[in-house]
Order: structure tokens, then sequence, then C-alpha cells
């Protein structure tokens, strides 16, 4: 059994009859997901994604955690001069 209670998650029970929920839980969550609208083959990605992360221990977790900030904060240097760069084209566009 597979049971969610104020954020906490309490597994008991047979192995088979675990991943027989768990999968029910799987595919419940893709249908949820296509109903609201999204495709099919990005919604299994990220199941897929979410899986794998749940499959990680938490030095893994910690290190792609660590390598998306240090993503982003490669980005937003090259967002803020992009922004400069619009602003500077726009105003001359503008005056022509």
């Amino acid at each position: 059994m597979i049971k969610f209670e104020n954020g906490l998650v309490k597994i008991s029970g047979k192995g088979i009859d675990i991943l027989s929920e768990y999968a029910v839980i799987t595919h419940e969550i893709k249908e949820m997901f296509v109903k609201d609208g999204g495709e099919e083959k990005e919604i299994k990605e990220q199941l897929r994604h979410s899986f794998e992360h749940g499959l990680m221990n938490e030095e893994e977790l910690d290190k792609e955690i660590k390598e998306k900030f240090k993503q982003a904060d490669a980005i937003i240097p090259i967002i803020s001069l992009l922004e400069e760069m619009l602003k500077t084209f726009g105003a001359k566009d503008k005056e022509n």
C-alpha cells in the first residue's frame, strides 16, 4: 500500500502490490496531464525524468541541483546583455 498524508509517504505490503500501485499512480498522473492539454510524449519524458531523480541518492541530487544553478548563473548575464542590446537597438529603430 502506498499512502500519502500531510506530505509524508507510507509504503507497506508486498513488493508486487507496491509496484502495481506505483504503475497505476504513474498512469493516472500521465492521463491527468494529457487531459489538461499536455503532449503525451513530453509528459512521458517528464515522468521518466522524475523517475530517474527518484533513483538518485542525496549526493547525486545535490550535484545535479548545483549544476542547474551553475547553468542558470551562466545564462543570467547573457539575458542581461540581450536585454541591453534590445534596448539599444530598439531605441535606434524608433529614431529611424
